[in-house]
Parts: structure tokens; sequence; C-alpha cells
């Protein structure tokens, strides 16, 4: 790249047709607001990555399982600040649940078993959070 940067340097950009001074391609060259309207309408509506909506086969979830099977969350060792803990526990205050969606919930739970421990302490967390009930009736 070097080497094309001083031969252009040493010929002159007026007596080629290179429109900058090379080794960079296009990339000094600003794109007028006709071409950045067609780059956009072009990119409308395309998926943005390798397999965004793809679907993934049953082999190949397989192997993603085994091979992340052992290691750590990529947040692990990380810390919410107070802030975003703020936010998270307002935003999920008072939220109410549509009838369906508590009996998917409820769906996705039955059949699990909890420890006699585990039960105490759901017990002792909703004492008093359900005298009015939180559910919709959409």
């Amino acid at each position: 790249m070097n080497h094309e940067v001083e031969k252009i340097k040493e010929i002159g950009l007026n007596n080629l047709c290179n429109i900058t001074e090379g080794g960079e391609g296009s990339s000094g060259r600003p794109c007028s607001i006709e071409t950045r309207l067609k780059m956009s309408n072009s990119n409308k509506g395309k998926n943005k990555g390798k397999y965004k909506g793809q679907k993934r086969s049953d082999e190949f979830k397989l192997k993603m399982s085994t091979a992340l099977k052992g290691k750590p969350s990529n947040f692990k060792g990380k810390k919410l600040s107070d802030e975003s803990k703020l936010k998270m526990s307002i935003s999920h205050k008072n939220k109410k649940f549509t009838n369906e969606h508590c009996e998917n919930i409820s769906k996705s739970l039955t059949g699990k078993n909890k420890t006699e421990d585990h039960k105490n302490k759901i017990k002792k967390s909703n004492i008093g959070k359900h005298s009015k009930k939180n559910v919709s009736t959409m």
C-alpha cells in the first residue's frame, strides 16, 4: 500500500483517474446525499448479520450446546450499576400479565419439584404480595 501511495504522489492526482491518495480505497471519498439515500434504500428491510433470522439445525444446536458447556457466562464477574438496577426495578414493578401469559408460565413450571427450603423462601417472599391481583383481564 505504501508503494501505491508513493507512486500516486509521484505522478500526481491530476494525471490519474484516482480520487484518493491511495491505500485506503474509497474511504477518503465522501458520498453525495443522493448516493447515501440509494445505499440506505437498498439496505432497508435486510437482515444485518450473518445468521440473523436463520433457523438453526438440530445438529448445529447440539454442537453449540456441547461447545459452550462448562464455560462461564459473558456477564460473569461484571456488576450492574445502581442506576441500572433501579431502572430494571421500576420497569418490572406493577407489570400486568395477560391471563394467557400467566397460563403459559404455569404450564412451564408444572411438574418441577422444589425443595422444602425453597418452598419456605417462596412463602416468605410472597407474604402481602397478593392482596391485589396483578393480573389484567385482557
